[in-house]
């Protein structure tokens, strides 16, 4: 029988912990212990020797220091310790407040950012990787509420791909106008305005693209 993965987790917010441990348990992992700042998380860490940590990037050094800035960005140095104390524990720090998590609804999916851009983060492969830890690894909570309602009703195109759909239906509609030359004074401002369309969707995804490589470069040198 294969060894259910112990994972502790660390958030000072409830619903964060909540929603950390929902992506455990979607993966088929175990929770074995939560923690709600750096203190508890380092004592935890040190009497379990968990397979896995899963720290929110904004965990408090100490509860009830809120007017001490520095006080809440403590999961760095959480999980900076317990990967160096513990080679056989893959640490995972969360930025939760920047991926929309903290708000505690939807479900979500743990995600980490690679040369193909988004891909799912699984604690499975850590694990079997843990002889040879990567060290820390960055992450982000993804909400899946979209992609399944996707999959319910079949495969849906992006708004990019929808303007550029409907752009090449109507160059090819006026151009079909135009060769009948019944049409034509219709199908030229057609296939013009189709033309003009698919520009614009070529444009929103290339400006979707930029988008999420400035967001890709923002985390990376957060977490460096």
């Amino acid at each position: 029988m294969e060894k259910r993965i112990g994972v502790l987790i660390a958030s000072e917010q409830p619903q964060v912990r909540d929603i950390f441990e929902g992506m455990v348990k979607k993966e088929g992992a175990m929770v074995i212990a939560r923690a709600r700042d750096v203190n508890s998380a380092l004592r935890l860490a040190r009497h379990l020797r968990p397979d896995a940590a899963l720290i929110d990037t904004y965990l408090p050094h100490v509860i009830g220091l809120d007017a001490n800035r520095l006080s809440r960005t403590g999961g760095l140095d959480a999980a900076t310790i317990i990967s160096g104390e513990m080679s056989r524990t893959q640490v995972i720090l969360m930025d939760a407040r920047h991926s929309g998590a903290v708000d505690g609804t939807g479900e979500y999916l743990l995600t980490r950012e690679s040369a193909w851009g988004k891909m799912p983060l699984r604690f499975r492969e850590l694990y079997r990787d843990a002889a040879r830890p990567a060290g820390l690894i960055f992450a982000s909570a993804d909400a899946v509420t979209q992609p399944v309602a996707a999959e319910a009703g079949g495969d849906r195109l992006s708004t990019p791909e929808r303007f550029m759909l409907v752009g090449g239906l109507g160059i090819f509609a006026g151009w079909f106008l135009t060769l009948t030359m019944v049409g034509a004074l219709v199908g030229i401002p057609l296939a013009a305005a189709g033309a003009l369309t698919m520009l614009a969707g070529l444009a929103v995804r290339r400006l979707s693209s930029r988008r999420a490589r400035q967001r890709a470069g923002r985390r990376g040198s957060t977490g460096l």
